[in-house]
This record gives structure tokens, sequence and C-alpha cells, in this order.
């Protein structure tokens, strides 16, 4: 996960350098003619399905520590960009953000990801194998978890 615009750019840079021409995006994938409501309507449904029983409290807390990130989170993460399943599906989009995620050192938020894989069909031992490789290739990166990266729990409700 990119940690600043700056980053974005300088990164989108490069692949595109790198990039052959016939694999390169040449128009937005999105449709930029939805309203802004229906990307909260997809984003709330996917944040359910990924957070199931916690997605409330998971909510309440993004709402509370600053109500923009609540409502950002849900609408224009979860609803215009994971909510875009034209390419990878909703488990494959937990996949890339459970590797992400521990790309960058964040417990609390690689624990959501595990659990919202599980909760989008995947077994513990794919699960496993995501965060196990996500792992060594951070680790091969020189990431360093300050706290450790969350286990796989074996049941998630």
């Amino acid at each position: 996960m990119l940690k600043t615009s700056p980053q974005a750019i300088n990164s989108l840079i490069a692949l595109n350098e790198a990039m052959p021409d016939e694999l390169r995006d040449t128009k937005t994938m999105r449709r930029t003619d939805t309203p802004i409501y229906e990307y909260e309507k997809t984003g709330e449904s996917l944040f359910r399905s990924i957070y199931g029983h916690t997605a409330p409290s998971v909510q309440g807390l993004l709402d509370t520590i600053y109500p923009d990130m609540g409502w950002f989170s849900k609408t224009i993460g979860y609803g215009l960009t994971y909510g875009f399943t034209d390419i990878l599906s909703p488990l494959e989009t937990s996949y890339t953000l459970v590797a992400a995620l521990i790309a960058s050192d964040s417990p609390l938020q690689i624990q959501w990801h595990l659990d919202g894989a599980r909760r989008a069909g995947a077994t513990f031992e794919e699960t496993q194998a995501v965060r196990t490789i996500s792992m060594e290739v951070a680790s091969l990166s020189g990431i360093k978890w300050r706290h450790g990266v969350p286990e796989v729990k074996d049941i998630v409700v």
C-alpha cells in the first residue's frame, strides 16, 4: 500500500515505463457517471460482507475517530475502489489488502482483512498461504514488524 500520492505517482510512472504497450490501460475502467450515493450503497454492502458482525463497531470506530474517514472508507474505499469487481473478485481484493497491510505493518487492519478473506469464502489454508507469502515477500523487501503479524483464525463469524 502506497503511503502518499507522490509515491503512488512515481510508482505508476516506473510501472508505465516498464510495461509493454499492449498491457497499458488507455481509458478509465470505472463508470464515471455513477452518482456518489450508488458508491455509498455498494461500499456499505461490501463493508458488511468483509467485516461481518463487526461491521457496525468498525464503522463506528472510523466515524468516531474522524467522521470524514468513516464516509471516505465506506464510500470511496469500499464503494468506488474495492467495490470495482470487474477485474478482481471481493476475495482477491481481500488477499491484496492483506498483502498490502502486512507490508505496511498494520496489525489491526491485517486481522480485519484476514477475517474478511475467510468471510469471503477463503479456506483457513488459503488464507494462511496468503499471509505466509505476503510475509516472505515483505521480509525480503526489508519490512520489519514492530508488533508482529496476526495469525489466521480457524473460525470466523
